[in-house]
């Protein structure tokens, strides 16, 4: 940061600050980096998503763009001063009890401004409260209870005493909640800065596809200040990583594949010099053909971005015979769909610190999704053993799959390497947004039949995926498409081809809901058409091809164990129709419409790979069982979750237990948190593990005192014998250990699938699924082309529902990424440069902009489950945009086929059917 120095005196929290910051310092700047307050935080340096919202004399005003100047004499009221953990504000208890807190990344700033509102005596109108909190963007949430939080604060009612028990099937309070609420929770760029800590910069290439002709890194090293500049020749292991395929180099050595590639990586002193001398690195690049979308990377002649090949993946399924079955249909339809890239907008930017170890290894702490992966691509790269390279996960502010990817951690730790010195690199908005990887744009293709009684007789669907410069997960991505193309459909006749192309568009990767959310879209609006073209219930026509016990899948697979699409589906249209009966009639310019969608879900990794959860549950010696577990929480709610599965296990309260995740040294490795996988897998794990502990304490017990074991049980007092106190859990615990008793116990859980045929894409793909209706009732303007969701009843099957209030939170959380997907959303490029590069240039659904939400919790018990828990995270996304899109087109009588459906596009179709054509329902 740059600038004369300016003397301040202001008030922050009821403190009296003198302090000397530079002129051009913001007031994030003084909060964050001179005052140590970092519940403050700067998710876009816009002032567009609100999460360094203060109060600047209660006023609420975005940190990050009033400069530190203007607060000259003034009054700052952050998060932190508020309250704290153990004595919250009743803004911040309100949050707690709502469940309005997921990754918590905007918490402070929606309490802060939730806090004005009571300050400035707000009614409680829901109308109002979200206008008030349109300036605040939550990713996680859906903002139904953020909203509810501040409906309760505004309505003075009186928060209750304490959480709900800790068992399984209670709303019971996050764990994690209080810190989060009070600012107090640390993220990666607010770990205070270790001694001699270096700030490395990213210099990113201005091409879309070159050959790297000369990189000039002198006059950056001449900066006073800098360090070191890394490049490619600075990587002692394998220059190339990635997850499915080893393809993307560290930094750059000889081609430049996007807008945007890393290039080099200063090291320096301070911010300020590092990104000046960044500026100052010279690339010499020499342009090449760019290929900007997957069908001309097919072409005969195109360009390549690798060499060998365009063609990414190729992948297949084939159940009967489509072509000959498709003869006997009494109507066949072809259609081709389309969708865009969606960026995951997580909050909290990319952020890593990694700091040297004592014997020459490298620690490093970052918001991950997989510390494992990111240990094994860390150690390939830098050329040392995985001992000596430990990775942690911060408290992350969400992933939906985009931290699945290497960003930082690599040239954090290879500055570690060569400089001996701690280094923290931390992206800007506008480098998230460029560098890291999207939804996979897609075309789909489908052709089929039905006949006269509503029996759809075949599918011939071909995928076409745009999965940019590099591979990412693009494989896996196009096997979970292609097993999920034909739909929650019992069908005999099913062909489906998924192809993916590299091209000069960014990277795309994984993305909540892994490939499925473009094939159920072009699935579930193909379902709606073949059921008008025989003038059929679209609801009927699905009701009569739906999946159920007994029934197989487009891979073959015989559904046998947990299936609540039925119950689903008919509750969803219940809870649909009775609001639609209070709607008023909508004005002669809009028209009302409603549609459906019927999704099934693959839990889990799928394809017979090595899909394991794994647990370590031990009684401590201050008599707290401790539960280890490498899953990730970034904002789901796991490590609440292995709460309550432990203390129902073992018979104590949240208060006796405590959960470790996301270590690669401490925690057993349970895999990538993905694919709605966790709770089934690593919470069965957490399950077995408490079981085979409480198991081998009370045997113990029995014989120490002579107790039959069925008289025995654990509890918060101690171990009993009846309502007889025989000792506490700390006595316990030292009677264990005298005896030589192993007061730990571990489990493994698997999860169960075969590997798919490779000719035909038979086999028993995932395990469990989950199930999902959703019905959207929408209004659209005719002569606008505005589409406003009116409701979105949103039923899902989740087997058990460990923790009913964090479900409903990713419900209503899904759902508005969903509604996203379907009518704001979309990352551009042209020719090959991104154009959506902050939060001002792509719009993400607000408080506004959220509907009426209503989840529906189906529980249909998953036998191989925890207490018949399945996943819930991934489904509700998919499900959104099919819904949106068959109620525009019941609405409008337009079918529009490509995402996202933005108000311009509706009006063309509207206005296609002719002006002098009434548009009717």
């Amino acid at each position: 940061m740059s600038g004369d120095i300016i003397q301040l005196r202001l008030t922050v929290n009821e403190q009296e600050h003198q302090l000397a910051v530079p002129s051009s310092a913001r007031l994030i700047d003084l909060l964050r980096d001179q005052l140590g307050l970092t519940g403050a935080k700067e998710g876009c340096g816009r002032g567009e998503c609100g999460a360094c919202t203060v109060l600047l004399d209660d006023q609420p005003v975005n940190a990050c763009l009033v400069p530190a100047f203007q607060v000259q004499g003034r009054r700052v009221v952050t998060v932190e001063g508020l309250g704290r953990p153990g004595q919250l504000s009743a803004v911040q208890q309100a949050f707690v009890q709502q469940g309005a807190v997921q990754c918590g990344f905007c918490t402070p700033g929606m309490v802060v401004a939730t806090e004005a509102m009571r300050r400035q005596g707000l009614e409680a109108d829901e109308g109002a409260i979200r206008q008030r909190l349109s300036g605040n963007t939550c990713r996680c949430t859906g903002y139904n209870q953020i909203v509810a939080a501040a409906r309760a604060v505004l309505q003075a009612d009186a928060p209750e005493d304490r959480s709900p028990p800790y068992r399984v099937g209670a709303s019971a309070w996050r764990v994690d909640a209080e810190d989060k609420v009070a600012g107090a929770c640390r993220y990666t760029a607010d770990i205070p800065l270790p001694n001699d800590c270096l700030h490395g910069v990213t210099v990113r290439a201005r091409a879309v596809h070159a050959r790297i002709v000369e990189l000039r890194t002198e006059h950056a090293e001449r900066l006073p200040g800098v360090v070191r500049v890394l490049t490619w020749r600075d990587v002692p292991g394998e220059l190339h990583y990635g997850n499915a395929v080893d393809d993307q180099p560290v930094l750059a050595r000889d081609r430049v594949r996007f807008w945007g590639e890393a290039v080099a990586v200063v090291l320096a002193e301070s911010l300020d010099v590092a990104r000046q001398a960044a500026s100052l690195v010279e690339l010499v690049t020499e342009d090449l053909p760019s290929v900007l979308s997957p069908q001309q990377a097919l072409a005969d002649g195109a360009p390549l971005v690798h060499e060998g090949g365009n063609l990414l993946v190729d992948q297949r399924l084939n159940k009967g015979a489509v072509g000959r079955a498709l003869q006997g249909a009494e109507v066949v339809l072809e259609r081709s769909y389309t969708t865009g890239a969606q960026e995951h907008l997580y909050l909290e930017p990319e952020a890593v610190l990694a700091t040297p170890d004592h014997d020459g290894g490298v620690t490093v702490r970052a918001p991950s999704q997989n510390v494992f992966f990111d240990r094994h691509h860390v150690c390939r790269t830098l050329g040392i053993h995985r001992k000596k390279v430990r990775v942690i996960q911060q408290p992350t502010g969400a992933a939906f799959g985009g931290r699945e990817d290497i960003y930082g951690q690599i040239h954090a730790a290879l500055g570690v390497l060569h400089t001996g010195r701690p280094v923290r690199i931390i992206w800007t908005r506008e480098e998230t947004q460029v560098a890291s990887t999207k939804r996979h744009p897609g075309t789909m293709a489908f052709r089929g039949g039905v006949d006269r009684d509503g029996r759809i007789i075949g599918l011939d669907i071909d995928v076409l995926f745009d999965t940019g410069a590099y591979a990412s997960w693009a494989p896996n991505i196009s096997r979970k498409a292609l097993v999920h193309a034909a739909g929650p459909y019992a069908l005999d006749h099913v062909s489906v081809r998924v192809r993916s192309a590299y091209t000069n568009n960014g990277i795309s990767g994984a993305f909540r809901g892994f490939g499925a959310p473009q094939v159920v879209f072009a699935c579930e609006s193909f379902i709606d058409e073949l059921a008008a073209a025989i003038s059929m219930d679209p609801v009927e026509l699905r009701r009569r091809n739906h999946l159920a016990v007994g029934l197989t899948t487009a891979t073959q697979q015989l559904v046998t164990g947990s299936c609540g699409l039925q119950e689903c589906l008919d509750r969803a249209l219940e809870a649909a129709e009775k609001l639609r009966v209070q709607r008023a009639p909508p004005a002669p310019h809009l028209a009302h419409g409603h549609g459906v969608s019927t999704i099934f879900y693959g839990i889990g990794y799928g394809n017979a790979i090595r899909d394991i959860g794994s647990s370590v549950v031990e009684l401590l010696a201050d008599g707290r069982f401790q539960v280890r577990c490498g899953a990730i929480d970034y904002g789901q709610g796991l490590e609440t979750v292995f709460t309550q599965i432990a203390g129902q296990v073992l018979g104590v309260s949240g208060a006796h237990i405590a959960v470790l995740t996301g270590d690669s040294q401490e925690t057993p490795d349970s895999g990538s948190t993905v694919a709605s996988r966790q709770t089934y897998v690593s919470g069965e794990a957490v399950r077995q593990a408490s079981d085979r502990l409480r198991g081998a304490l009370l045997a113990f017990a029995a014989e120490r005192w002579q107790r039959p074991e069925a008289e025995l049980r654990l509890g918060d007092g101690g171990l009993f014998a009846g309502n007889e106190l025989l000792c506490t859990l700390a006595e316990l615990h030292a009677a264990g250990v005298e005896a030589g008793l192993r007061l730990r116990k571990q489990a493994r859980f698997k999860a169960s699938t075969t590997r798919l045929d490779l000719q035909t894409g038979a086999g028993d793909a995932y395990w469990p699924y989950a199930f999902a209706v959703h019905v959207a009732d929408v209004e659209v303007d005719l002569r606008t082309g505005r589409v406003q969701l009116l409701s979105l009843v949103a039923a899902h099957d989740v087997g058990k529902a460990i923790n009913p209030l964090m479900v409903e939170g990713q419900i209503t959380g899904g759902a508005a990424q969903g509604l996203g997907y379907a009518l704001l959303e979309e990352h551009r490029w042209q020719q090959g440069v991104p154009l959506t590069r902050n939060m001002d240039t792509y719009r993400v659904p607000g408080p506004c902009d959220m509907p009426l939400i209503v989840p529906i919790i189906v529980e249909d018990p998953e036998p191989s489950g925890p207490f018949g828990a399945k996943g819930v995270g991934e489904p509700v996304l998919v499900a959104v945009a099919p819904a949106v899109a068959n109620a525009v087109a019941h609405a409008t009588g337009c079918r529009l086929r490509q995402l996202p459906l933005r108000p311009e596009k509706v009006l063309e179709a509207i206005q296609a059917r002719g002006s002098d054509q009434e548009v009717t329902p």
